[in-house]
């Protein structure tokens, strides 16, 4: 089985990848927009709108298919590692059982399954991309005739039209895909939702992911002949799966006592278990063996969790839905200042929103407790992890030194001390040469060093067990996109766009020393 976070965490870095193409289009979008004066007057309008239009569209799908083809090979890994941690897990359970389970490697089946799932979400992935492609471009027109009929109006100057036009494309992000919400207006007519690009790209990867784990589990069970199947539960779950996780279930819908996996946990459909953007997975149950991995109180608490913020009290669900609203308010205002900074125009309206929302996010971090483990909580016999009662792992000198040799995802359920985790993070910058591209462009180069910098510094983040520490360094040190690392060393150092690619190169490798001084770490 696949836990939740192992579910939660699928394609981090891809979907940060495709976050970053889309801030490269709305910023080169935002170019455009700002070159409208220079060049407005000097043809008919149409044309000049065609001409911007068409050029425009060529640089977003040429952006977007880099993002693609550098994510390509990432999804392979990633559902080979879902689905060998998916089996690894299972046929512990069913050793203990004194079955014989079938390696992976040795079940063309099972391989099939793997291979149909790559391929589905592949397909996805490129059927996003192609209707982004489109949206984009559809949202970038949008915008030239808003700020052309502004300064046509003659009410507003070129500054002031080009704002409200830039404001416009980056206010929601990019639309990637409309589909039904499942509800209909009051005069019988369908609304119909637009997702944007991260989310998108996430739901479709996790989604792929936990749907192939699931398919190689009931293959895993078809073929020794079991019957019985645990759901996992957390924190946080939508009310509807609530109801249902945590329990045991039959697959064959025959046993006496539990009930049909498939009618009660809707295994199958898109609102029902492993279906769209669920994060439960099931395992096997032996009666009389198995020992539940998750107690009455437990299951209880899970559902029952509720938290304060100003005053009204929630559940964790309807905190965490609060959540991703301040997140999605953080993440528009960051698109409207890189935008309005491309665009040579003055950011610090949008900026100051910015710090805003960020103070609102941390105030509701520290009002509801949300940064701690709820999300990672660990309980039961079979299936999860658990950490020491203090929940921080701490190791000596030749301890952190092993440690730090670690993998992420043999170490991402630890909780470990500041220097130990920033020890890890020192020794994994030091991989970043040999795994850069040296065949690639300059520029996909850096963004590969970029990448890989940011991913291993989120997952030494979520390594430390200090987690009021850890909000400290997101704040003090946040995590750039690839655009504002850019701009960021163009300015702070003087140097070109060229310059700043190769530095970002030559610099990923290396921790940055004010971190390191501040929390008195040991030097790499």
């Amino acid at each position: 089985m696949l836990t939740y976070r192992q579910i939660e965490d699928a394609g981090e870095a891809i979907v940060r990848l495709m976050a970053e193409a889309e801030e490269r289009i709305l910023n080169e979008m935002a170019r455009r927009i700002g070159r409208l004066g220079e060049l407005e007057g000097s043809v008919n309008w149409q044309t000049l709108r065609y001409e911007i239009t068409h050029n425009a569209r060529q640089a977003i799908m040429e952006e977007l298919s880099r993002a693609f083809s550098i994510s390509e090979q990432r999804i392979i890994e990633l559902f080979d590692e879902a689905a060998t941690r998916t089996l690894d897990f299972d046929n512990r359970v069913y050793r203990a059982a004194g079955y014989n389970p079938t390696p992976l490697a040795e079940s063309e089946v099972m391989q099939q399954i793997v291979r149909a799932g790559v391929v589905k979400t592949l397909g996805e992935f490129q059927n996003l991309t192609q209707t982004t492609a489109f949206n984009a471009n559809r949202q970038f027109g949008q915008a030239l005739d808003l700020a052309h009929q502004l300064v046509a109006s003659g009410r507003y100057s070129y500054e002031q039209a080009m704002r409200h036009g830039i404001q416009s494309l980056s206010r929601h992000g990019i639309n990637s895909i409309e589909y039904f919400s499942g509800r209909y207006d009051e005069f019988g007519m369908p609304i119909m939702r637009m997702d944007k690009i991260d989310v998108a790209f996430r739901r479709a990867l996790m989604t792929g992911i936990n749907q192939t784990a699931a398919e190689l589990q009931l293959s895993n069970i078809a073929m020794l002949g079991t019957d019985l199947v645990e759901t996992s539960a957390h924190p946080d779950a939508r009310p509807t799966h609530m109801v249902w996780q945590g329990k045991v279930f039959s697959i064959s819908g025959t046993h006496p006592v539990f009930p049909d996996f498939f009618i009660e946990t809707e295994y199958g459909t898109a609102t029902g278990l492993c279906g769209i953007n669920c994060r439960h997975s099931f395992f096997p149950f032996f009666e009389g063996l198995s020992e539940p991995a998750y107690t009455a109180d437990e299951l209880r608490a899970y559902n029952d969790k509720m938290v304060t913020y100003n005053g009204e009290t929630m559940n964790l669900y309807d905190a965490t839905q609060r959540q991703r609203y301040i997140e999605r308010q953080i993440r528009r205002w960051k698109r409207e200042a890189s935008a309005y900074d491309a665009a040579g125009l003055d950011s610090s309206a949008a900026r100051a929103r910015l710090a805003h929302w960020q103070s609102v996010q941390r105030d509701f971090i520290e009002q509801t407790g949300l940064r701690r483990d709820y999300f990672r909580e660990r309980g039961g016999v079979q299936n999860l992890q658990n950490t020491p009662a203090s929940g921080i792992i701490t190791l000596d000198a030749r301890g952190r030194e092993h440690f730090s040799t670690m993998p992420y995802d043999q170490v991402k359920d630890m909780r470990v001390s500041d220097l130990a985790a920033r020890q890890w993070y020192d020794a994994k910058l030091t991989t970043i040469p040999g795994q850069i591209n040296s065949s690639l462009p300059l520029e996909a180069r850096a963004l590969q060093a970029h990448t890989l910098r940011n991913d291993f510094c989120v997952q030494s983040r979520n390594l430390m067990a200090d987690q009021q520490k850890r909000a400290f360094l997101d704040s003090r040190y946040p995590i750039q996109t690839f655009e504002q690392t850019i701009l960021d060393k163009m300015q702070r150092k003087g140097i070109t766009r060229i310059e700043a690619l190769e530095d970002i190169i030559l610099t990923a490798p290396k921790p940055n020393a004010g971190v390191n001084i501040h929390f008195a770490l040991e030097p790499r």
